[in-house]
């Protein structure tokens, strides 16, 4: 291995010193990367908001195995629901067998957020502040759980239940 002439290794400093301080600023660069540069970075937020001090603290959701009676809106042929930083609303529905829905999903978030019915295979993304209409076709009696699967719609106010009686 040759040796460097002590010239060329004075050259070299600099240049190492330039190259070693451009990668330092990138690495800077990245670290400060703005969420609108990352959208996925923008939605992900805690499920219920930051209690402010001296303010009510709000009700977690119950979940949907823990829905009483009260909790259900009636409904014939069709339903608003919302998607809200709290969750759906409402949470639970009924209607009588032999009737399909028309759902209109209002999402009124700053994320996106789904309307899934494994059990009816319905699944539809709305994204933040759209509108989204959806039917959900005529179903036998019983409960059809809904839920979003979007990233951090993880918490039971992401659950609902469609309950179809006789």
């Amino acid at each position: 291995m040759k040796a460097i002439p002590p010239r060329a290794g004075r050259a070299l400093g600099p240049l190492l010193a330039l190259c070693l301080s451009l990668g330092v600023a990138s690495i800077g660069i990245a670290a400060t990367a703005t969420p609108e540069a990352t959208p996925a970075a923008a939605c992900q937020r805690a499920a219920m908001p930051a209690a402010t001090p001296g303010a009510a603290t709000p009700t977690p959701a119950p979940p949907i195995d823990k829905l009483t009676a009260a909790d259900f809106a009636l409904i014939s042929n069709s339903v608003t629901v919302r998607m809200t930083p709290n969750g759906f609303e409402p949470r639970a529905f009924q209607h009588a067998v032999g009737n399909g829905v028309d759902a209109t999903l209002i999402n009124t978030d700053t994320c996106p957020h789904t309307f899934t019915i494994d059990k009816l295979d319905i699944d539809v993304t709305v994204p933040a502040g759209e509108t989204v209409h959806v039917s959900i076709p005529s179903s036998f009696y019983g409960d059809y759980p809904f839920h979003s699967h979007a990233p951090g719609d993880n918490g039971p106010e992401w659950t609902g239940l469609l309950r179809v009686y006789l």
